[in-house]
């Protein structure tokens, strides 16, 4: 595993319990598939990027915002449950690039939640 992918195990994982027999490189795997997913991301290019997943994503981000992809990027939002008051705040305290690393920063918390309670549920079902 990558220097950087050990970072974000750390970061990601951090304060988590995770379920009993969970590894925490497979965690991060499955957030990192969460965020692809949801912001219909190329898994190939991100894997070919020097940059973190949050730049990337924020990158990403702040380009459909100032495109046609807008609808998509709120879209990606909305599946995450990030909350529109909090996008909106987001947009209006910031400028267009520094919103767009915030909300990218939001986007894999909110990803890790939703990560962390599908394993969680699925500990205390089996």
């Amino acid at each position: 595993m990558s220097e950087e992918a050990m970072k974000m195990a750390k970061a990601l994982v951090g304060d988590l319990n995770l379920p009993k027999g969970m590894d925490p490189l497979t965690f991060v795997q499955d957030v990192v598939d969460q965020i692809i997913k949801d912001f219909a991301l190329d898994r190939n290019r991100l894997a070919a990027s020097s940059i973190s997943l949050v730049h990337l994503l924020a990158d990403d981000i702040a380009e459909g915002l100032a495109g046609h992809r807008a609808d998509e990027v709120f879209a990606a939002f909305y599946r995450l449950d990030l909350g529109e008051d909090l996008i909106r705040e987001t947009l209006e305290a910031h400028d267009r690039q520094a919103a767009a690393l915030t909300l990218a920063r939001l986007s894999v918390q909110r990803a890790t939640m939703k990560v962390w309670s599908r394993w969680n549920y699925k500990s205390q079902t089996s």
